[in-house]
Order: C-alpha cells, then sequence, then structure tokens
C-alpha cells in the first residue's frame, strides 16, 4: 500500500470519527431549553432585580431573585414557544425571539449549538417598538 493511500485513508477515519462526533454530541431542544432559561433568568436577575428601589434595603432585589429562579420550568415552556432550530445534524442554531411585559425588554438570541456546548452568535435588546 503506498502512502498516498494511506494517507487518504486516515483522513477519510478522521473526517468519519469527527463527523459521529460532532452529531453525537450535537445538543438536542430541550438541552437548548435548560441553558435558554438559566441565561434568561440571569439576564432578568440582572436588568429587572437590580432594577428595584433600594428603600427596603436587599429584601425586595432578594425575593425578586428568587422568585426567578423558581420560574425556571415555566422560563423553559417560554424558550421553547419562542425559539426555532435550525438542526444541521452535525450542529444546530437557534433563534429564540422573546417580547416580555413592560416593563421588561425584548431579546432576540442566536445561538450556535454543537458539541455539547452552547455559543451565543448574537444577542440583542430589542426596542419596545420592534
Amino acid at each position: 500500500m503506498k502512502n498516498s493511500q494511506l494517507a487518504l485513508i486516515v483522513s477519510v477515519l478522521l473526517v468519519t470519527i469527527g463527523t459521529i462526533a460532532f452529531g453525537i454530541t450535537n445538543p438536542n431542544k430541550e438541552e437548548y431549553q435548560k441553558y435558554g432559561a438559566a441565561q434568561l433568568s440571569q439576564e432578568l436577575q440582572e436588568k429587572g432585580c437590580e432594577k428595584i428601589p433600594q428603600s427596603f434595603g436587599n429584601f425586595l432585589q432578594t425575593q425578586c431573585k428568587l422568585l426567578i429562579e423558581q420560574m425556571n420550568p415555566e422560563l423553559q415552556g417560554l424558550i421553547e414557544k419562542n425559539t426555532q432550530r435550525k438542526n444541521f445534524l452535525l450542529f444546530s442554531i437557534y433563534v429564540t425571539d422573546l417580547t416580555l411585559p413592560t416593563p421588561l425588554p425584548s431579546y432576540h438570541f442566536e445561538t450556535l449549538a454543537g458539541l455539547n456546548h452552547f455559543w451565543v452568535l448574537k444577542a440583542e435588546e430589542q426596542n419596545s417598538s420592534n
């Protein structure tokens, strides 16, 4: 067997193994919903709870954060209803558009999923007129 044939066989094997690895490690919709709910929870705590006046000390801010943490199942449902998945077998792209009640902002997210990870490609806070 010539070196060029061996190199070709090794290359094909590596590409095949890589393709299988990417396909197997492409996170599913449920994993994205958990990830998205955790990200949304963090954003709501930072942008929403922090706007509560300090007139009662940190009590109301703490209660706000606890309430948001308890809303995780509802946030996952909200993510599920407002997300489209583009599945390319080796990876997926999730597009999420969330319109939240006033005074909270609305958001547009585009997220790449692969290798059991998520990478936010775009995260935009939308104006209330959008």
